[in-house]
């Protein structure tokens, strides 16, 4: 998605196809970004217990 505007959209379709037990995930909505086509880079860790 592209707009926070579609959030609520988007979390509906996510518990259809995800229904429980789902990965932590998050959105940070910003209104523009410094330079036009910037991008940005986020890293993550995830640790599975077996």
């Amino acid at each position: 998605h592209v707009s926070m505007k579609e959030m609520r959209q988007f979390a509906k379709v996510k518990s259809e196809f995800i229904p429980s037990n789902y990965p932590a995930w998050t959105a940070v909505g910003v209104k523009e970004l410094v330079l036009k086509g910037l991008l940005v880079e986020i890293r993550a860790t995830a640790i599975i217990n077996t």
